[in-house]
């Protein structure tokens, strides 16, 4: 990775860039340092590597902060404030003004302690305590940019509402069948969802439909129809940053990692992943065989190596272990198939997670949830119970 240049920048979003680049650098080669401390077990080797690694990380970040950043962090809130403030009001505004909150907190923490004086053995605490603010810019500051530099408000395109209910209806019975093949999702500003679709050998209907709202919902519609999806492109809302899976824990970089973590980078491809396309890729990597065995394949061959050990112990109870052991690997198999089937699913939706799920503020307070109060009927007795039905 290039380094970036030290020198500060004038431009309040060059500079957000440069110091973004820094800290992925920064943090990439300590998470590279830390793999090499540890064992694949998990049984850290140095401990004292391991500090000395942290020390020289938070300190680079602080010295490069410092100087590239926090001359800009003021204007840099300002434009994405009065950006917000010109969007259409939307159900993902209040969380991202929470977000814009909780990084003037950072930069307010920053100030304070970059006033304080100290020695050389302070500054070593005073760059760790530095640290977590810091990330919390660098881990936003694509949102942040997105935000800033989001396109002016665009309204939805206005089919004839005869039209637009013709397509819709025509849209909703092609679903059905198994006809319509979206192929690009986003959400706009205002927290719609726009799908475009293709459409083959249909010679009253367009090639691209635009449909808003949920593909599979009672509210989907039809809002434009085009020749081309780049027509569709220029005619539509641009979108908006899609949503976090957990909206209160920071985002995890995958490090190089030896084969025995390969599963445990996949949870966090998707602790990560936007996409439902992202989340099919990290099934199907977990349980396909070729070129190399996935994590599944690997099990399904421990479990049947398992059987055939117990099954040559060549005793009563060894023949029982392997034959509930065989049953778990016919089990585990069929597991790997469905999940397969979902992974296809999946990548057929084209779906992102919604607008809506904002991170959470990493220093100031949570928003608690909204308590419901619903008014009910007096108690009545209850009826008798039924049997469930059985399952398929």
């Amino acid at each position: 990775m290039e380094s970036p240049p030290v020198d500060p920048s004038q431009n309040p979003d060059q500079a957000l860039a440069f110091f973004t680049a820094k800290f992925e650098q920064l943090r990439a080669a300590h998470a590279e340092e830390a793999d090499r401390l540890y064992t694949p077990r998990g049984a850290l080797r140095d401990r004292g590597a391991l500090q000395r690694s942290l020390t020289l990380r938070n300190g680079a970040l602080a010295e490069y902060g410092t100087q590239v950043l926090l001359p800009h962090t003021a204007a840099l809130l300002a434009q994405a404030r009065a950006r917000l403030d010109e969007l259409p009001t939307a159900r993902h505004h209040a969380g991202l003004r929470l977000v814009l909150d909780d990084l003037d907190y950072a930069a307010d923490q920053i100030q304070k302690l970059l006033s304080l004086p100290g020695n050389d053995e302070s500054a070593e605490q005073r760059d760790r305590a530095l640290w977590p603010y810091l990330e919390t810019w660098g881990e936003r500051s694509m949102l942040l940019r997105e935000l800033i530099h989001h396109p002016a408000p665009q309204p939805f395109p206005q089919l004839p509402p005869e039209q637009e209910q013709q397509l819709t209806e025509w849209a909703r019975g092609a679903r059905m069948r198994g006809n319509l093949s979206p192929y690009m999702s986003w959400y706009d500003a205002s927290g719609t969802q726009i799908t475009l679709t293709y459409q083959e050998g249909t010679e009253y209907i367009p090639t691209c439909l635009a449909l808003a709202g949920d593909i599979d919902g009672p509210d989907m519609r039809v809002i434009g129809a085009y020749g081309s999806d780049d027509q569709a492109l220029a005619e539509l809302p641009p979108p908006v940053s899609p949503g976090t899976l957990r909206r209160g824990r920071p985002e995890v970089v995958r490090s190089p990692a030896p084969p025995e973590a390969e599963l445990r980078n996949l949870v966090r491809d998707v602790v990560n992943a936007q996409s439902s396309s992202e989340l099919a890729e990290a099934i199907h990597i977990a349980t396909a065989r070729d070129p190399a065995p996935s994590a599944a394949a690997e099990f399904s061959t421990f479990l049947a190596t398992c059987a055939e050990w117990a099954e040559a112990l060549d005793t009563r109870a060894g023949s029982q272990a392997a034959g509930r052991l065989r049953l778990l690997t016919h089990q585990f198999s069929q597991v790997v198939r469905e999940l397969n089937a979902v992974s296809e699913d999946l990548e057929s939706t084209v779906s992102l997670l919604p607008p809506h799920r904002t991170p959470l503020p990493r220093h100031l307070p949570s928003p608690k949830p909204a308590l419901s109060i619903r008014i009910t009927d007096p108690p009545v007795a209850a009826p008798a119970t039924v049997p469930a039905a059985r399952r398929r």
